[in-house]
């Protein structure tokens, strides 16, 4: 083992990832694909082919997501229209990682499945390989440990039944994986190892510098620093040799995490800050935008093929039954009927005409107006979503959780926070006055708010962080010559080992023990995080759980919904009632039963306010 250990970082010089900054190669590859695929005498079959090839290299080696966005759907529509299953597939096998690569993991798995299910009715092991490897990394990345352990293990005895050492090396650095979440740091460690002699015995010809960031985490997991910096060392070489954006992003947030763990606070929030900029560089506003106006597109026409195709059925059923009937009085009323029509569609034509045009002329006014209104708000969105805390955080310092959180309109009054400080991890659910664009402007103001309490005030009682917040946030209001009485509700918790403590503004928690068929709950001060006639100093709560106990807290969006049968509101009771009856389900599975059973309620009708719902098991 000591002698893989001397040679394994000499390989890591030899792989390659794929380059940002097109190489002549790349950019040879990209435009004889563009022409072959604009080339009208090509037969659908070829097309499907090239526009597949053709979204691959723009993704993997060009990191061009919108571009590859496009193409991809194009195939996958001319597949579907077509018939060609094995096209299909491959299609929503490379969707699969393009969702994934988005941190989109559900969608991820949805995809995957369907590809993983055809390939898994041919007689092709490679493609039996990819149906258990592939969905067995996307379900890992969803959190779906058990089932994703199963088809990677699978993958890994293929692989050593086959004798392929590529398929090998990349099954085994994802088990180990699966592995680490398990706590199995050790086993973990020997998977990758084992992964990493792989790469040498192909002379460096696989792997992109996955395996040495995944190697310096499990050692930061350890705290053997001296492993993990050298680890560390050799992913930044493959990041920088290869060029690839996507590389970097994850390397930097393994280095992030690292420097943090050692406690160089300098350096890990730069490798954040370069994290943060290379993630929007390859998923920006932009980029994303276009992408799913490609999945649109592709879905707006696959409906409008279905319409055509019933319409042309009933139109041809119907033709037929009257052809006769038609052709008769054709011949008696035809000609003095067309002389009416013409002159009707003429007269109607005129008059249409400077109809039409005065409607674009409002109507481009409009667009212009609407897509000036649409661009702040967007970019207000992409603010107000930097300041809520990333999932890969949550998971951190919250392992088995859930956050609900459905904003009303682009930009939302609710928000979550989390903070961590002194061993005690601090997470709340908020709700300021009102909800899009005013409310997200309070929102802002309360979090700031928030992490001066906790940050410059180094206060971790949240009675006292609730006190602190309503002083801070009133100052920044009284600085207006206007009389602002907004603010926030708000439901705030530190839990420390067995010991929570939890403070109100009339936002309640609720606790569901291990062994329990009701809901514990503690009740919040009656009054807001804002100014009031007499305020009085914010209650700290002090209570024991146990391990299996359930922590809520949320926001008054989901019981305020009107839905239902009736149209009426679903209130707390009703909420309780659906808490207690998906206790028994892991976190992630209640997300996705809280979430459909609020779509089913709401119904057709509007989301009347934002929704935040947190769910902690201890």
């Amino acid at each position: 083992m000591k002698k893989i250990a001397l040679y394994i970082p000499l390989l890591f010089c030899f792989v390659s990832s794929y380059s940002q900054n097109l190489n002549p190669d790349v950019k040879h590859a990209i435009d004889s694909l563009t022409t072959r695929v604009n080339n009208s005498a090509l037969n659908d079959s070829l097309r499907g082919e090239s526009l597949l090839a053709l979204a691959k290299i723009q993704f993997f080696k060009a990191r061009d997501l919108a571009s590859a966005s496009e193409n991809v759907f194009e195939a996958l529509e001319l597949a579907e229209r077509k018939d060609y299953k094995l096209l299909e597939a491959r299609c929503n096998d490379l969707l699969g990682w393009m969702e994934d690569r988005k941190e989109n993991v559900f969608k991820a798995v949805e995809y995957m499945r369907k590809a993983s299910n055809y390939y898994k009715t041919t007689d092709s092991d490679r493609y039996h390989f990819l149906a258990a490897y592939n969905l067995g990394c996307m379900l890992s990345n969803a959190e779906k440990n058990k089932e994703a352990k199963a088809h990677l293990s699978d993958a890994v005895e293929l692989a050593r039944k086959t004798k392929n050492k590529s398929w090998l090396l990349n099954s085994l650095k994802a088990l180990a994986d699966i592995h680490r979440k398990q706590g199995k740091i050790d086993e973990a460690i020997s998977l990758v190892q084992e992964s990493a002699k792989l790469v040498q015995e192909l002379k460096g010809t696989y792997g992109n510098g996955r395996i040495p960031y995944t190697l310096a985490e499990l050692y930061a997991e350890k705290e053997d620093y001296s492993n993990a910096n050298k680890w560390l060392d050799e992913a930044f070489i493959c990041a920088k040799r290869g060029g690839d954006m996507l590389l970097f992003k994850e390397v930097y947030f393994a280095d992030f995490q690292i420097q943090k763990k050692q406690g160089n606070t300098v350096r890990a929030l730069e490798s954040y800050e370069k994290y943060i900029q290379y993630k929007d560089s390859i998923f920006n506003d932009d980029a994303l935008n276009q992408a799913n106006d490609a999945e649109s597109k592709y879905l707006s026409d696959v409906k409008r093929l279905e319409v055509e195709k019933a319409e042309a059925e009933k139109k041809l059923i119907t033709s037929e039954k009257k052809r006769s009937e038609q052709q008769r009085n054709w011949l008696i009323g035809g000609v003095i009927f067309v002389l009416i029509a013409l002159g009707i569609v003429a007269q109607r034509f005129v008059l249409t005409r400077k109809q039409k045009g005065v409607i674009e002329k409002q109507k481009a006014l409009v667009d212009e107006k609407n897509k000036e209104i649409l661009d702040s708000i967007s970019y207000a969105k992409r603010i107000q979503t930097a300041i809520l805390p990333p999932s890969k955080l949550v998971k951190q310092y919250l392992k088995d959780s859930f956050i609900l959180y459905k904003p009303k309109d682009i930009v939302a009054g609710d928000f979550y926070w989390l903070a961590h400080k002194e061993d005690k991890v601090l997470f709340a659910a908020a709700d300021c006055t009102g909800h899009g664009v005013p409310g997200a402007m309070v929102s802002v103001v309360c979090n700031n708010g928030l992490n001066r309490s906790v940050k410059e005030y180094n206060l971790t009682d949240p009675g006292k962080i609730l006190d602190k917040t309503r002083e801070i946030v009133i100052q920044e209001f009284e600085k207006s010559e206007e009389d602002v009485k907004d603010g926030m509700d708000i439901a705030l918790c530190s839990l420390e080992a067995d010991t929570l403590q939890y403070a109100g503004a009339h936002n309640p928690l609720w606790i569901i023990r291990n062994d329990s068929d009701v809901i514990e709950e503690i009740k919040a001060n009656k009054q807001p995080i804002g100014k009031v006639d007499v305020a009085q100093p914010f209650t700290t709560h002090e209570i024991k759980v146990n391990k299996g106990d359930t922590i809520y807290i949320f926001s008054d969006g989901y019981a305020d919904q009107f839905g239902g049968d009736k149209g009426k509101k679903m209130k707390t009771s009703n909420l309780k009632k659906l808490l207690l009856s998906v206790k028994h389900e892991s976190m992630e599975q209640q997300q996705i039963l809280l979430e459909k059973a609020f779509d089913e309620w709401r119904g057709a009708l509007e989301q009347l306010d934002d929704v935040c719902l947190i769910g902690v098991k201890v």
